[in-house]
């Protein structure tokens, strides 16, 4: 969706009714690259210039549209609309109030001084017409009702119009918003423009996942959903409905960091049990010690996969508590035998609830939690729609066999950096940290650094520096950045991955994850062979 300057315009302040609908139309269709600005007055000291829509990105610079609503036609060179004979052209009137601005922010900074504007006029009532061959009006300079349907390419075909349109840099896009809104705060940097894009998503995912609350009135559900469609959302939004019905409820998932971040969109207020599963019930109230765990870490999967759900079967009456709903994000994550304890741990009455949401593309571990559940017969559903990924980012997922990208998606970018060893790699993660430290100016709490595996993830933490300092999940706060393996950070997401993969022959499905994890940026730290096998 495009962005309003300032980006709390109250729309309701435009008494043109076709002009409300050109602008309502051009922030619903536009990706967040483009801001919105409608309804500038640029006074002069001749007269007044009035522009209805300004549009702002920062690669395709600045447009001016001229609004008419209503029939519009041209005869014999001249222009009628409803009422009569326009005194001045629409084409013309954009093009002055186009070049009003252009003086007026050439003359205001010198870094200013070779700033064009394009114009176009926008006829949102008028299907066709004979429009062609008008002085001083291109095709592309023309918007009729089908191209404010669909306004993007055109847009960007108006902005490429002129050999003399040029993109913008940081310190221009601030100093003609200083110009022409003084009024305002307005921040252009990679941070802020990951957070609008963050607000542009969530938006997105609230309308995706408000469609599938109500399947928690069916007793077993699994909704299938890849990276980024809302899965975990929607599991909270069901924990909240059931909490607001007052169910006893139980909310979890494999990895302890999503389940930290699960458990802290609740209050103490809440009676929930909310976290990593492992960790809940080993602690149910009732419940004998369990086993010892091994030493050998080779058997870790053993246990917790059958000798930990077996200890809590075989003692399950002596446990104290039961719950009306059961929530498990990443649902593919979940031994069977995991299911078999959440069965066992629902209320004994009619009217309970065991949903579930995740993802069969996601199952690194090859786990049995999905056949588990739909060999029940559960109510299923999918969510189509990837609502966390940037458009570049979310393209290359569904390559991989990802959801589609939502279409109002922002631009976001993806990077390269070749590596060919473990060495390289460390080296080449710190400079881009310190690159995006110092001259982007990021906040770095909202960066991931994700490996395939420990031994990578280790030599990153070992080149920590009390300026940089590079740390696992259980140290991660504001001052430092986050260096996890992919395994340990599915279902969370972070507005820049450096996805370190310094080796060839990396598995495309932990590569899909890890890439998943991206917000706006996605850097990828590899041998050229794993970027062409993603396709980059």
């Amino acid at each position: 969706m495009g962005v309003f300057i300032p980006a709390d315009y109250d729309i309701s302040r435009i008494q043109n009714a076709t002009e409300v609908r050109v602008v309502e139309a051009l922030r619903d269709r536009l990706k967040d690259s483009w801001h919105i600005i409608p309804n500038l007055d640029i006074a002069k000291e001749n007269r007044p210039y009035e522009i209805d829509v300004l549009l702002l990105h920062k690669d395709f610079g600045l447009i001016a549209l001229e609004v008419k609503g209503g029939p519009v036609e041209v005869r014999h060179g001249d222009w009628y609309q409803s009422h009569g004979k326009l005194d001045v052209a629409p084409p013309k009137q954009a093009q002055n109030a186009a070049y009003a601005l252009r003086n007026d922010l050439r003359e205001s900074d010198e870094i200013l001084q070779h700033l064009h504007i394009a114009h176009g006029v926008v006829l949102p009532d008028v299907s066709t017409g004979n429009f062609a061959g008008l002085i001083d009006l291109q095709p592309e300079q023309l918007f009729l009702r089908d191209d404010i349907e669909n306004p993007q390419d055109k847009v960007i075909s108006l902005a490429l119009l002129s050999p003399k349109q040029q993109a913008l840099n940081d310190a221009q896009v601030t100093a003609i918003i200083e110009r022409i809104r003084p009024d305002i705060k307005f921040d252009w940097d990679p941070q802020a423009q990951a957070r609008n894009a963050r607000v542009s998503l969530d938006r997105i995912v609230r309308e995706q996942t408000r469609a599938l609350a109500s399947l928690d009135q069916n007793k077993i559900v699994f909704v299938q959903g890849s990276a980024g469609t809302g899965k975990t959302r929607l599991a909270i939004q069901w924990a909240r409905r059931a909490l607001q019905r007052g169910d006893s409820t139980l909310i979890t998932c494999f990895n302890i960091p999503l389940g930290n971040h699960i458990s802290r969109q609740f209050t103490e207020g809440d009676e929930i049990y909310a976290g990593c599963f492992a960790e809940i019930v080993e602690k149910l109230p009732g419940l004998p010690t369990p086993p010892p765990m091994p030493e050998d870490l080779s058997l870790l999967e053993s246990y917790y996969g059958l000798t930990l759900p077996r200890h809590i079967l075989q003692n399950i009456e002596d446990v104290t508590v039961r719950f009306d709903t059961i929530i498990v994000d990443e649902l593919q994550d979940f031994h069977g035998m995991w299911v078999n304890v959440l069965f066992s741990l629902l209320a004994n009455h009619s009217n309970t609830h065991l949903l579930t949401v995740g993802d069969e593309n996601q199952n690194l571990h090859q786990r049995e939690g999905v056949q588990a559940v739909t060999a029940c017969q559960p109510t299923r559903a999918q969510l189509m729609t990837n609502c966390r990924n940037a458009q570049q980012i979310g393209e290359l997922l569904h390559s991989l066999g990802g959801a589609e990208v939502a279409s109002a998606s922002p631009d976001g970018e993806i990077f390269h950096i070749e590596v060919n060893s473990t060495e390289e790699a460390v080296e080449a993660v710190i400079n881009e940290l310190v690159s995006m430290r110092d001259n982007e100016v990021w906040d770095m709490s909202r960066v991931l650094v994700a490996t395939l595996g420990n031994p990578v993830k280790n030599s990153l933490h070992a080149a920590s520096t009390n300026e940089l300092s590079l740390v696992p999940w259980e140290k991660a706060d504001d001052s430092n950045i986050l260096c996890e393996t992919i395994h340990r950070t599915k279902g969370l997401e972070y507005d820049v991955v450096i996805l370190v993969a310094p080796h060839q022959g990396a598995r495309e499905r932990l590569l899909y994850v890890g890439a998943s994890r991206a917000i706006s940026r996605l850097v990828l730290v590899s041998p050229t062979e794993v970027a062409i096998q993603l396709g980059l």
